[in-house]
């Protein structure tokens, strides 16, 4: 093993600068062409060393910086997406049938169906999504919670799980839709606070549906750099709707203190359920 004449200090710090020590304790510059140095004393070490400054050392940095993020932000993607897809299952296929009846009963009662049997395919669709998030179980919880309790995740999937726990469909009207590299980027304002906000989704025929102008109701999570649509996104019914939503949430969060999430995942299929309009489906 090589034995380097300075401390552990001016070894770090060399390493720092760009420099490669060597036996004798000074630094063999790595090529970086054409920027500007600087030299200057490490510590620790009785030696001078020259540093790299600059812009162009800089913008690599923030080029880095950048990438890095992005290439997060893919990992997030794909691991909230692949936690929605064992949990759509989990609800599907490990609930017992008394348990579903339950939720159909409970689903048809609240949003005003004329039977529980949910014949129309757009009703199945939010039933689906209601069951999932929303419907408390015989044990007091959400069938998604009761799926996070019962797996082993990674910390990073925990946090992007307590998001998701928590995220409601949010109404947006959608004032653009931009596209590029397989995915859409969906832009609009929430009706509910009023905020300018934008989500991220995979093309897959979503954006000819999707138009202009016009609201629907998603359901997304913020991840590394942007934000990003989880399940099916559903058009809100009725030409009256944002002064109709806006007004009996007002009027609900002065009777009772509620919050506006907790508001939305309480009463947002009864403003996607009125009238026939069709669902769009997200990734």
């Amino acid at each position: 093993m090589l034995s380097l004449p300075f401390s552990r200090v001016g070894y770090t710090a060399m390493l720092a600068a760009g420099l490669e020590p060597n036996e004798k304790g000074y630094g063999n510059k790595r090529p970086v062409g054409g920027q500007c140095i600087r030299q200057g004393p490490v510590e620790g070490t009785g030696r001078i060393i020259r540093i790299r400054i600059g812009e162009r050392m800089q913008d690599k940095e923030i080029l880095n910086l950048d990438q890095y993020r992005l290439k997060k932000q893919r990992i997030a993607e794909e691991q909230i997406d692949d936690l929605y897809r064992q949990a759509f299952e989990y609800a599907l296929k490990e609930t017992n049938i008394r348990e579903k009846v339950r939720a159909k009963v409970i689903f048809a009662e609240r949003f005003h169906l004329k039977e529980p049997s949910l014949v129309s395919k757009k009703a199945e669709d939010v039933f689906h999504q209601w069951f999932l998030f929303d419907y408390k179980t015989i044990k007091g919880h959400t069938l998604f919670f009761q799926f996070l309790q019962s797996k082993k995740l990674s910390e990073p999937v925990k946090m992007m799980g307590a998001l998701l726990l928590t995220a409601a469909l949010e109404p947006l009207i959608v004032t653009g839709i931009r596209t590029g590299n397989g995915e859409a980027v969906i832009t609009g304002k929430n009706i509910i606070h009023d905020q300018e906000e934008s989500v991220k989704t995979p093309i897959s025929g979503l954006t000819e549906e999707i138009q202009p102008n016009s609201i629907y109701f998603v359901r997304k999570v913020p991840l590394v750099t942007d934000q990003w649509l989880i399940g099916p996104v559903f058009e809100a019914a009725g030409s009256d709707f944002p002064s109709q939503i806006k007004e009996d949430y007002d009027l609900k969060n002065h009777e009772t203190g509620v919050l506006w999430r907790t508001f939305l995942k309480e009463a947002a299929p009864s403003y996607i359920l009125k009238g026939d309009s069709p669902h769009v489906h997200g990734h």
